[in-house]
Formats: structure tokens, sequence, C-alpha cells
């Protein structure tokens, strides 16, 4: 049971799961009228993605 929670948690928490569900979040709440907080989470997402993109922090093995 344990490994089967781990590789669902693996897969939102991977770095390039998480820019999207980051995005994806930022998305939806500048549409319901949130700009504060969609612009904080699209800022968290652009982060990781060029954090994960340019350094070793997104190389798993």
């Amino acid at each position: 049971m344990f490994f089967i929670l781990s590789k669902i948690f693996w897969l939102f928490v991977q770095p390039v799961s998480l820019t999207f569900v980051l995005f994806l979040a930022g998305w939806m709440l500048s549409l319901l009228r949130r700009r504060l907080a969609g612009l904080v989470f699209v800022g968290l997402g652009l982060m990781i993605f060029g954090l994960s993109a340019f350094t070793t922090l997104g190389f798993t093995t």
C-alpha cells in the first residue's frame, strides 16, 4: 500500500506536475477575480519551472 501511495504522491509533487498544477490554479484564481492570489501561484510556478529547467533540481533518477 505504501508503494502505491508514494507513486501517487510523486505524480503530483514532481517539478513538472507541480508547475502545471500551480499554473492551472493561478489561471483559475484569476478567472474567479482573485488576481493577487493567481499571480502568486503563477509566480511560484515560474520559479519552480526555472529552477527545474536550469538547475539539477528537476533531475530525478
